[in-house]
């Protein structure tokens, strides 16, 4: 019984995941097209055809992202974004973690070391639960257990 309900829960984890990251890709698709679309009529524009306006934007042009934007089609950068979805540091949020942890750093020691001391206070209370049964069953007198 026990191992049917575990199947199911995670067929079913599985499935709606799927699911879940199907739409999202979905999503991700017609942004990702949307954009594509954009930047190709972009490059084909006067700002980047013409090397005279190209030169006097300098910095501010934007015919080079319109060209990484072009490097990918729409549906491997939408698999690319799904991907990092699924990434546990994906979308830059292990640095905005870091940047969280060092800002509050004082508090995360304090928790981390209530935290250890109600540890070692439970293995303490372990340590005696099992002294006293060992110490229980040692002076505890024998008995014949009688077969049903």
């Amino acid at each position: 019984m026990m191992k049917s309900w575990l199947v199911t829960s995670i067929s079913s984890l599985i499935l709606f995941s799927t699911i879940s990251y199907i739409g999202k890709y979905q999503d991700y698709w017609s942004e990702r097209e949307a954009e594509y679309e954009r930047a190709s009529i972009y490059i084909k524009s006067e700002t980047c055809t013409n090397p005279r306006m190209k030169s006097s934007l300098g910095e501010f042009n934007l015919c080079d992202k319109a060209k990484q934007i072009l490097r990918k089609p729409p549906f491997i950068a939408a698999l690319y974004n799904v991907a990092e979805d699924l990434n546990i540091c994906g979308h830059n949020r292990c640095t905005i973690f870091y940047m969280d942890v060092t800002k509050n750093l004082g508090k995360w020691v304090f928790g981390l070391i209530m935290i250890a001391i109600v540890g070692v206070w439970a293995g303490l209370f372990d340590l005696k639960q099992r002294w006293d049964k060992r110490t229980y069953d040692h002076y505890k007198l024998p008995t014949k257990n009688k077969a049903l």
